[in-house]
């Protein structure tokens, strides 16, 4: 229920399908959509298999490495029947599949590692706050402890100055 709420899920899906629906709109028959590489004077589908790429990244600050994973293997399935049967240059195509796919989880990987080091630095901010609050606690108790000892050495010096007037008066 909370992954549908999230903006950042429902932007990995619409840049997702945007990017399946680019990569294969001549076959898909959608009016007036042009894959984006014709736009750059590219004949093949280069910055539609960039798009991808655009996915993936927000699928990871979203769900780390398994979000990663699913989004970059979703894209290389997405994009290598393309490659692999309907490309005219089948072999370069199959390589920008997997250079995208490899540059994609290099790139997560980046993120994913650095958010993992973000959780262990916020897990042991939160432990040391935890320790100075207890620290501080045991302070406060060595301080009372301290008020009461003051408390109990001046009755006893008292007590024992009222005990040596009486000894001296007798």
């Amino acid at each position: 229920m909370r992954l549908i709420k999230s903006r950042l899920f429902w932007v990995v899906i619409a840049v997702f399908v945007t990017a399946s629906i680019l990569h294969y709109s001549e076959l898909v028959g959608v009016p007036g959509t042009v894959y984006p590489s014709l736009h750059f004077g590219f004949t093949r589908h280069s910055l539609d298999r960039i798009l991808f790429f655009i996915a993936i990244i927000p699928a990871t600050l979203l769900f780390r490495r398994k979000g990663a994973f699913i989004t970059a293997f979703s894209a290389l399935a997405v994009m290598l029947p393309r490659a692999i049967l309907i490309s005219p240059f089948p072999r370069d195509a199959i390589v920008e599949t997997i250079a995208i796919t490899a540059i994609s989880l290099t790139a997560a990987w980046g993120i994913w590692g650095r958010a993992e080091e973000k959780d262990r630095t916020e897990a042991a901010l939160a432990k040391l706050e935890e320790s100075h609050q207890m620290l501080q606690h045991y302070v406060q108790s060595v301080k009372k402890n301290e008020r009461r000892q003051t408390i109990l050495n001046t009755i006893s010096r008292i007590l024992g100055e009222s005990l040596e007037l009486e000894s001296i008066r007798t």
